[in-house]
């Protein structure tokens, strides 16, 4: 490409090009490391692991969660339940039978006076099963977001948006208040120095991004698993 493009606005239209497409592709990638992690160590720590309970994730931030109890969330377990037996996958996974049931449980048990979450994040199935479950003249949209341009669903006033990327059979009620993205100084979409391979007439530049999820209450943020038709 650099032969093809040896003006200096055509190299700097090209790098331009390129950094963009590295950026999208990362930015891509970003999208799904927020849910699942892996547990590669490179990744983020993900809401699944975050949004959690000792029977499922032993430790967080390398505390144990059996030992500390506001480091576990509720899931859809009574209030008081041991952080070993809280459940996120509730008794009746079928929408069509306890959906919005269970979507008012997970809300509550996330809820504090009035700090509750804003937004909820799942699949594109679940979001067309509660949308097929509302009835036409409920189906409000979000008219803060809508002034925006974005239109969204809507679940006791906090929006409602379907990500492709989100774990299967999964819901996310998320408190922003609580829950946040760390990035490092200088490593927010950053670009290394462009270099050249030994015997290869082309040059290479990293885009990179150092970053955490951080959630400071866990006890505000619920999700529900294994939601099924």
């Amino acid at each position: 490409e650099i032969d093809t493009n040896s003006s200096p606005e055509a190299v700097a239209n090209m790098v331009e090009s390129e950094m963009r497409d590295a950026v999208e592709s990362l930015a891509d990638e970003l999208g799904s490391h927020i849910y699942t992690g892996s547990g590669i160590s490179t990744r983020l720590t993900g809401l699944d692991e975050l949004i959690s309970a000792s029977a499922f994730t032993t430790n967080l931030g390398g505390l144990a969660r059996a030992t500390y109890a506001p480091l576990n969330s509720r899931g859809v377990s009574a209030d008081g339940t041991a952080p070993a037996s809280i459940v996120f996958t509730p008794t009746t996974t079928s929408f069509a039978a306890a959906g919005l049931a269970n979507m008012r449980t997970a809300w509550n048990q996330s809820t504090d006076g009035n700090s509750q979450p804003q937004v909820i994040l799942t699949t594109m199935t679940n979001h067309e099963r509660y949308e097929g479950s509302l009835e036409p003249q409920h189906r409000i949209t979000n008219m803060a977001l809508a002034d925006a341009g974005i239109r969204a669903l809507e679940f006791k006033q906090a929006p409602v948006f379907p990500d492709r990327k989100a774990t299967s059979g999964a819901m996310y009620f998320l408190n922003l208040d609580k829950l946040y993205m760390a990035v490092l100084s200088g490593a927010d979409f950053a670009s290394t120095p462009f270099t050249q391979p030994e015997s290869q007439r082309v040059q290479v530049a990293k885009v990179y991004m150092t970053c955490e999820l951080v959630l400071t209450d866990p006890k505000r943020c619920n999700k529900l698993n294994g939601i099924t038709a």
